[in-house]
Protein backbone atom coordinates (compact mmCIF):
# COMPACT_ATOMS: atom_id res chain seq x y z
CA UNK A 1 0.00 0.00 0.00
CA UNK A 2 2.95 2.24 0.90
CA UNK A 3 4.12 2.16 -2.80
CA UNK A 4 1.21 2.48 -4.51
CA UNK A 5 0.83 5.64 -2.87
CA UNK A 6 4.46 6.48 -3.72
CA UNK A 7 3.92 5.84 -7.26
CA UNK A 8 0.70 8.18 -7.24
CA UNK A 9 2.62 10.86 -5.57
CA UNK A 10 5.40 10.45 -8.09
CA UNK A 11 2.88 10.28 -11.36
CA UNK A 12 1.35 13.48 -9.55
CA UNK A 13 4.64 15.55 -9.92
CA UNK A 14 4.32 17.10 -13.41
CA UNK A 15 0.19 17.73 -12.56
CA UNK A 16 1.11 19.96 -9.47
CA UNK A 17 4.07 21.53 -11.20
CA UNK A 18 1.55 22.65 -13.44
CA UNK A 19 -0.87 23.72 -11.00
CA UNK A 20 1.64 25.99 -9.26
CA UNK A 21 2.85 27.43 -12.48
CA UNK A 22 -0.97 28.28 -13.36
CA UNK A 23 -1.24 30.10 -10.05
CA UNK A 24 1.37 31.79 -10.01
CA UNK A 25 0.85 33.30 -13.37
CA UNK A 26 -3.04 33.78 -13.56
CA UNK A 27 -3.43 33.57 -9.49
CA UNK A 28 -5.10 36.99 -9.69
CA UNK A 29 -8.10 35.73 -12.36
CA UNK A 30 -11.39 35.05 -11.60
CA UNK A 31 -11.73 32.13 -13.68
CA UNK A 32 -11.05 28.73 -12.16
CA UNK A 33 -7.36 28.14 -11.78
CA UNK A 34 -7.35 24.22 -10.56
CA UNK A 35 -10.06 23.71 -12.58
CA UNK A 36 -8.82 24.98 -16.08
CA UNK A 37 -5.45 23.08 -15.42
CA UNK A 38 -7.02 20.06 -14.92
CA UNK A 39 -9.19 19.94 -17.81
CA UNK A 40 -6.38 21.14 -19.97
CA UNK A 41 -4.15 18.39 -18.53
CA UNK A 42 -6.63 15.61 -19.05
CA UNK A 43 -7.73 16.60 -22.71
CA UNK A 44 -3.64 16.48 -23.80
CA UNK A 45 -3.55 13.28 -21.98
CA UNK A 46 -6.62 11.81 -23.50
CA UNK A 47 -4.93 13.31 -27.08
CA UNK A 48 -1.96 11.34 -26.32
CA UNK A 49 -3.61 7.95 -25.60
CA UNK A 50 -6.29 8.80 -28.69
CA UNK A 51 -3.10 9.18 -31.36
CA UNK A 52 -1.54 6.27 -30.36
CA UNK A 53 -4.73 4.38 -31.19
CA UNK A 54 -5.56 6.43 -34.41
CA UNK A 55 -2.24 5.63 -36.09
CA UNK A 56 -3.07 1.95 -36.13
CA UNK A 57 -6.51 3.27 -37.65
CA UNK A 58 -5.38 5.13 -40.38
CA UNK A 59 -2.36 2.37 -41.36
CA UNK A 60 -5.37 -0.39 -41.39
CA UNK A 61 -7.20 1.58 -43.64
CA UNK A 62 -4.23 2.84 -45.69
CA UNK A 63 -4.37 6.61 -44.49
CA UNK A 64 -0.89 6.93 -45.18
CA UNK A 65 1.97 8.79 -46.94
CA UNK A 66 5.40 8.46 -47.62
CA UNK A 67 7.89 10.03 -45.63
CA UNK A 68 10.50 11.33 -47.84
CA UNK A 69 13.26 12.60 -45.87
CA UNK A 70 14.19 9.06 -44.88
CA UNK A 71 16.62 6.62 -46.76
CA UNK A 72 14.37 3.75 -46.44
CA UNK A 73 11.21 6.00 -47.51
CA UNK A 74 8.57 4.47 -44.43
CA UNK A 75 5.07 4.57 -44.62
CA UNK A 76 3.71 6.82 -41.72
CA UNK A 77 0.16 7.07 -40.93
CA UNK A 78 -1.79 10.62 -42.27
CA UNK A 79 -4.53 13.14 -41.17
CA UNK A 80 -3.36 12.69 -37.38
CA UNK A 81 -4.69 16.33 -37.93
CA UNK A 82 -8.59 14.35 -36.92
CA UNK A 83 -7.26 13.67 -33.39
CA UNK A 84 -6.41 17.45 -32.82
CA UNK A 85 -9.83 18.24 -33.72
CA UNK A 86 -11.12 16.35 -31.00
CA UNK A 87 -9.01 17.82 -28.75
CA UNK A 88 -9.77 21.47 -29.82
CA UNK A 89 -13.11 20.93 -29.72
CA UNK A 90 -13.32 19.18 -26.19
CA UNK A 91 -11.45 21.79 -24.77
CA UNK A 92 -12.87 24.94 -26.87
CA UNK A 93 -16.37 23.65 -25.63
CA UNK A 94 -15.40 23.55 -22.08
CA UNK A 95 -14.18 27.02 -22.09
CA UNK A 96 -17.17 28.52 -23.80
CA UNK A 97 -19.28 26.58 -21.40
CA UNK A 98 -17.05 27.90 -18.70
CA UNK A 99 -16.93 31.90 -19.82
CA UNK A 100 -19.74 31.95 -21.96
CA UNK A 101 -17.82 33.91 -24.86
CA UNK A 102 -19.21 33.03 -28.24
CA UNK A 103 -16.32 34.19 -30.00
CA UNK A 104 -14.86 30.90 -28.80
CA UNK A 105 -17.93 28.61 -30.88
CA UNK A 106 -16.70 31.06 -33.70
CA UNK A 107 -13.00 30.29 -33.60
CA UNK A 108 -13.78 26.59 -32.94
CA UNK A 109 -16.01 26.18 -36.23
CA UNK A 110 -13.67 28.60 -37.93
CA UNK A 111 -11.01 25.53 -37.07
CA UNK A 112 -13.24 22.42 -37.86
CA UNK A 113 -14.05 23.46 -41.26
CA UNK A 114 -10.94 23.86 -42.08
CA UNK A 115 -9.82 20.65 -40.49
CA UNK A 116 -12.45 18.75 -42.21
CA UNK A 117 -11.13 20.63 -45.53
CA UNK A 118 -7.74 19.62 -45.06
CA UNK A 119 -8.70 15.90 -44.48
CA UNK A 120 -10.88 15.62 -47.59
CA UNK A 121 -7.41 17.09 -49.02
CA UNK A 122 -5.65 14.50 -47.41
CA UNK A 123 -7.78 11.51 -49.33
CA UNK A 124 -8.99 13.51 -52.63
CA UNK A 125 -5.90 15.91 -53.45
CA UNK A 126 -7.85 18.91 -54.43
CA UNK A 127 -6.51 20.86 -57.17
CA UNK A 128 -4.98 24.44 -56.35
CA UNK A 129 -7.56 26.26 -57.68
CA UNK A 130 -10.55 24.45 -55.98
CA UNK A 131 -8.48 24.62 -52.62
CA UNK A 132 -8.35 28.25 -52.90
CA UNK A 133 -12.46 28.50 -54.11
CA UNK A 134 -13.51 26.30 -50.70
CA UNK A 135 -10.96 28.40 -48.70
CA UNK A 136 -12.65 31.56 -49.91
CA UNK A 137 -16.21 30.07 -49.23
CA UNK A 138 -15.12 28.60 -45.86
CA UNK A 139 -13.86 32.07 -44.63
CA UNK A 140 -16.89 34.15 -46.19
CA UNK A 141 -19.23 31.81 -44.28
CA UNK A 142 -17.70 31.55 -40.59
CA UNK A 143 -17.06 35.38 -40.94
CA UNK A 144 -20.71 36.05 -41.88
CA UNK A 145 -21.89 33.62 -39.48
CA UNK A 146 -19.74 35.48 -36.61
CA UNK A 147 -21.28 38.86 -37.48
CA UNK A 148 -18.17 40.15 -39.83
CA UNK A 149 -19.31 42.73 -42.16
CA UNK A 150 -17.96 45.64 -44.52
CA UNK A 151 -14.46 46.14 -44.90
CA UNK A 152 -13.40 43.96 -42.00
CA UNK A 153 -14.74 41.29 -43.67
CA UNK A 154 -13.17 42.02 -47.61
CA UNK A 155 -10.38 42.19 -45.68
CA UNK A 156 -10.22 39.07 -43.27
CA UNK A 157 -11.31 36.55 -46.03
CA UNK A 158 -7.76 37.01 -47.50
CA UNK A 159 -6.20 37.58 -43.83
CA UNK A 160 -7.88 34.10 -42.79
CA UNK A 161 -7.30 31.83 -46.28
CA UNK A 162 -3.49 33.38 -45.94
CA UNK A 163 -2.41 32.98 -42.29
CA UNK A 164 -4.25 29.60 -42.47
CA UNK A 165 -1.93 28.54 -45.15
CA UNK A 166 1.29 29.79 -44.19
CA UNK A 167 1.31 26.86 -41.08
CA UNK A 168 0.50 24.47 -44.33
CA UNK A 169 3.11 25.27 -46.40
CA UNK A 170 5.89 25.89 -43.73
CA UNK A 171 6.25 21.47 -43.32
CA UNK A 172 7.36 18.83 -44.44
CA UNK A 173 9.90 17.60 -41.88
CA UNK A 174 8.97 15.25 -38.81
CA UNK A 175 7.93 17.87 -35.95
CA UNK A 176 8.08 20.80 -37.59
CA UNK A 177 4.80 22.18 -38.35
CA UNK A 178 3.35 21.15 -35.04
CA UNK A 179 6.58 21.97 -33.01
CA UNK A 180 6.40 25.29 -34.36
CA UNK A 181 2.70 25.69 -33.59
CA UNK A 182 3.51 24.39 -30.40
CA UNK A 183 6.20 27.15 -29.19
CA UNK A 184 3.96 29.68 -31.00
CA UNK A 185 0.28 28.88 -28.77
CA UNK A 186 3.24 29.01 -25.40
CA UNK A 187 3.92 32.82 -26.61
CA UNK A 188 0.57 33.40 -27.45
CA UNK A 189 -0.04 32.36 -23.94
CA UNK A 190 2.84 34.47 -22.47
CA UNK A 191 1.76 37.80 -24.55
CA UNK A 192 -2.10 37.41 -23.70
CA UNK A 193 -0.72 37.07 -20.34
CA UNK A 194 1.41 40.14 -20.29
CA UNK A 195 -1.83 42.35 -21.64
CA UNK A 196 -4.23 40.95 -18.75
CA UNK A 197 -6.31 38.79 -20.87
CA UNK A 198 -6.70 35.84 -18.88
CA UNK A 199 -8.98 33.90 -20.54
CA UNK A 200 -7.60 34.13 -23.98
CA UNK A 201 -4.57 32.69 -22.39
CA UNK A 202 -5.97 29.85 -20.52
CA UNK A 203 -7.35 29.31 -24.10
CA UNK A 204 -3.56 28.75 -25.59
CA UNK A 205 -2.56 26.75 -22.68
CA UNK A 206 -5.03 24.06 -23.34
CA UNK A 207 -4.02 24.56 -27.11
CA UNK A 208 -0.51 24.51 -26.07
CA UNK A 209 -0.49 20.69 -24.15
CA UNK A 210 -2.54 19.20 -26.78
CA UNK A 211 -0.02 20.61 -29.35
CA UNK A 212 2.69 19.08 -27.14
CA UNK A 213 0.95 15.71 -27.11
CA UNK A 214 0.52 15.24 -30.43
CA UNK A 215 4.30 16.57 -30.64
CA UNK A 216 5.12 13.36 -29.19
CA UNK A 217 4.44 11.22 -31.75
CA UNK A 218 5.56 13.51 -34.53
CA UNK A 219 8.56 14.01 -33.31
CA UNK A 220 11.68 12.69 -35.15
CA UNK A 221 10.96 9.82 -36.20
CA UNK A 222 7.25 10.65 -36.81
CA UNK A 223 4.79 7.65 -36.02
CA UNK A 224 1.97 9.97 -37.12
CA UNK A 225 1.53 12.76 -39.88
CA UNK A 226 -0.57 15.84 -39.04
CA UNK A 227 -1.49 16.15 -42.64
CA UNK A 228 -3.69 18.95 -44.01
CA UNK A 229 -6.05 18.17 -41.77
CA UNK A 230 -3.99 19.12 -39.00
CA UNK A 231 -2.19 22.40 -40.35
CA UNK A 232 -5.25 23.39 -42.04
CA UNK A 233 -6.68 23.19 -38.16
CA UNK A 234 -3.82 24.78 -36.28
CA UNK A 235 -3.44 27.70 -38.73
CA UNK A 236 -7.15 28.51 -38.62
CA UNK A 237 -7.53 28.58 -35.21
CA UNK A 238 -4.72 31.31 -34.93
CA UNK A 239 -5.95 33.02 -37.74
CA UNK A 240 -9.41 33.22 -36.51
CA UNK A 241 -8.61 34.18 -32.70
CA UNK A 242 -6.41 36.85 -34.13
CA UNK A 243 -9.45 37.77 -36.41
CA UNK A 244 -12.06 37.81 -33.80
CA UNK A 245 -9.52 39.56 -31.46
CA UNK A 246 -7.67 41.78 -33.61
CA UNK A 247 -4.20 40.52 -32.29
CA UNK A 248 -3.07 41.27 -35.14
CA UNK A 249 0.19 42.53 -33.51
CA UNK A 250 1.24 39.28 -31.46
CA UNK A 251 0.35 37.01 -34.31
CA UNK A 252 2.41 38.52 -37.16
CA UNK A 253 5.63 39.22 -35.38
CA UNK A 254 4.93 35.24 -34.07
CA UNK A 255 4.86 33.51 -37.54
CA UNK A 256 7.80 35.92 -38.44
CA UNK A 257 9.60 32.71 -40.05
CA UNK A 258 6.66 31.67 -41.67
CA UNK A 259 6.04 34.49 -43.53
CA UNK A 260 9.66 34.66 -44.95
CA UNK A 261 9.17 31.01 -45.99
CA UNK A 262 6.22 32.08 -48.10
CA UNK A 263 7.90 35.05 -49.35
CA UNK A 264 11.20 32.94 -50.54
CA UNK A 265 8.73 30.49 -51.85
CA UNK A 266 6.42 32.91 -54.09
CA UNK A 267 9.10 34.89 -54.98
CA UNK A 268 11.25 31.66 -56.72
CA UNK A 269 8.51 29.51 -57.33
CA UNK A 270 5.29 31.65 -57.41
CA UNK A 271 2.81 31.08 -55.06
CA UNK A 272 0.03 29.20 -56.91
CA UNK A 273 3.27 26.60 -58.02
CA UNK A 274 3.26 22.76 -57.66
CA UNK A 275 7.27 23.07 -57.15
CA UNK A 276 7.13 22.49 -53.53
CA UNK A 277 6.18 18.90 -54.10
CA UNK A 278 9.50 17.80 -55.00
CA UNK A 279 11.03 16.62 -51.71
CA UNK A 280 15.01 17.78 -50.95
CA UNK A 281 17.10 14.78 -51.47
CA UNK A 282 18.80 12.77 -48.60
CA UNK A 283 22.29 11.59 -49.06
CA UNK A 284 23.74 8.17 -47.47
CA UNK A 285 24.63 10.00 -44.44
CA UNK A 286 21.36 11.44 -43.84
CA UNK A 287 22.19 14.54 -45.02
CA UNK A 288 19.65 16.91 -46.28
CA UNK A 289 20.15 18.23 -49.45
CA UNK A 290 18.22 21.30 -51.27
CA UNK A 291 17.08 21.12 -54.98
CA UNK A 292 17.72 24.34 -57.17
CA UNK A 293 13.96 24.35 -58.53
CA UNK A 294 12.66 26.90 -55.62
CA UNK A 295 13.91 28.43 -52.34
CA UNK A 296 12.19 28.29 -48.87
CA UNK A 297 13.39 29.11 -45.55
CA UNK A 298 14.29 25.54 -45.01
CA UNK A 299 16.19 25.09 -47.78
CA UNK A 300 17.89 28.87 -47.01
CA UNK A 301 19.06 26.95 -44.02
CA UNK A 302 20.80 23.90 -45.71
CA UNK A 303 22.18 26.24 -48.01
CA UNK A 304 24.45 27.50 -45.35
CA UNK A 305 24.66 24.29 -43.56
CA UNK A 306 23.91 21.28 -44.53
CA UNK A 307 22.55 19.03 -41.60
CA UNK A 308 20.38 16.37 -40.61
CA UNK A 309 16.64 16.45 -40.68
CA UNK A 310 16.93 16.14 -37.02
CA UNK A 311 19.35 19.03 -36.71
CA UNK A 312 17.43 21.13 -38.73
CA UNK A 313 13.89 21.02 -37.08
CA UNK A 314 15.66 21.51 -33.68
CA UNK A 315 17.40 24.77 -35.34
CA UNK A 316 13.87 26.13 -36.81
CA UNK A 317 12.28 25.42 -33.33
CA UNK A 318 15.53 27.53 -31.38
CA UNK A 319 14.57 30.18 -34.27
CA UNK A 320 10.78 30.35 -33.53
CA UNK A 321 11.49 30.40 -29.74
CA UNK A 322 13.73 33.19 -30.44
CA UNK A 323 11.22 35.05 -32.21
CA UNK A 324 8.60 33.86 -29.49
CA UNK A 325 11.03 35.20 -26.96
CA UNK A 326 11.79 38.63 -28.64
CA UNK A 327 7.57 38.83 -29.69
CA UNK A 328 6.70 38.95 -25.87
CA UNK A 329 9.29 41.25 -24.27
CA UNK A 330 8.33 44.03 -27.25
CA UNK A 331 4.80 43.55 -26.17
CA UNK A 332 5.46 43.65 -22.37
CA UNK A 333 7.78 46.57 -23.04
CA UNK A 334 5.71 48.70 -25.70
CA UNK A 335 1.81 47.89 -24.35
Amino acid sequence: MKRFTTILAVRNIPFLFEIFIMEVLFGSTSLPVEIVAVVAILVSFFVYILTSSFRRILKKYGVIDTDVHKQNKPKVPESGGIVLAIGFTIFLAFMFLLTHEVKLLYILVTSLLFGFFGFLDDLIKFGKYEKLIFSILISALVLLFSNVYGIKLLLGIPFLIAFTNIFNIFAGLNGLEIGNSTIISFFFMICLFTLGNDMLAFTNFGIFLILLAFLLHNKYPAKIFPGNAGTLLVGSFFASLTLQYDLYFILIPLVSLHIIDCILKGWSAGYFSSSEKKPTKVLKNGILQPRDDFLSFIRLLLRIKPMKEPETVKLIWLLQIIVGVLTAITIGVLL
